[in-house]
């Protein structure tokens, strides 16, 4: 979607305002480094929080702007571009990203994260048909089947399972597709604050998703390697589903 498309069909209220905001992504457009960048997106908008590679700014009240402040965000930008356009339904829409063709910033659709409270996982259940306890066992039954180390009565078991909550659920019919393509890493989905729900849409969405397999690898592997700390990503994937489960 370009941004005239979403200025028509969720800002016409205030136009002029509007306006002015389109003329400052323009001029961010123009920058050339990223600690430019950053200065005038302080300067102009108001941050709304700060991940490990990720500054996020309001933009509009619908639209935030996710700036990456070093080379995993930017990653992280790329991905979500990319897994954007598999699976439209359970993702943020991307409006506008940074012309630099790297992903420095990226404009998407604003979430309204989920927290840890009965009231979120209260519309899980509504929009997806099923509880966070389903969903979490879902997820730990795929992880299962994909470390290959179960009888065939239990992975036919697992199976009758997965097959159940996909009939319910939309996000994880969704989401297996996903998962099994490498696109998401499975540890992430086991969190309630990495979902929300986008206004207008009657539809669970993941809210941080650029962190796949590969950019953990790329990145956090060495991290933890600097630190002498083991880093394994199926045994990180395996012990964080059950942990999940273990603090419901």
């Amino acid at each position: 979607m370009i941004i005239q498309e979403y200025i028509k069909e969720f800002l016409l209220e205030d136009i002029h305002k509007t306006q002015e905001t389109v003329l400052k992504l323009d001029e961010l457009d123009g920058m050339n480094t990223p600690y430019e960048m950053m200065r005038f997106l302080g300067k102009n908008f108001k941050r709304l929080g700060k991940g490990s590679s990720r500054f996020v700014y309001e933009v509009f009240e619908d639209a935030v702007i996710k700036f990456g402040f070093n080379q995993a965000g930017i990653f992280q930008n790329r991905n979500e571009i990319e897994n954007s356009q598999h699976e439209k339904e359970i993702f943020p829409r991307i409006i506008r990203e940074s012309g630099d063709g790297f992903g420095t910033w990226i404009l998407v659709e604003r979430v309204i994260p989920f927290n840890s409270r009965r009231e979120s996982r209260n519309i899980f259940r509504l929009y997806e048909g099923i509880s966070w306890q389903e969903y979490l066992d879902y997820l730990y039954n795929i992880v299962a089947i994909q470390n290959n180390n179960l009888s065939v009565e239990e992975i036919d078991e697992m199976w009758r399972e997965i097959e159940e909550v996909e009939r319910k659920s939309n996000l994880a019919r969704r989401i297996h597709r996903l998962v099994d393509s490498g696109f998401v890493n499975v540890g992430d989905l086991t969190t309630l604050t990495h979902y929300g729900v986008i206004k207008g849409r009657r539809q669970v969405v993941i809210l941080d998703y650029g962190y796949d397999d590969k950019l953990k690898q790329q990145y956090w592997k060495k991290d933890f390697q600097d630190k002498k700390k083991k880093w394994r990503v199926g045994q990180y994937i395996h012990e964080n589903v059950e942990l999940s489960k273990n603090r419901l």
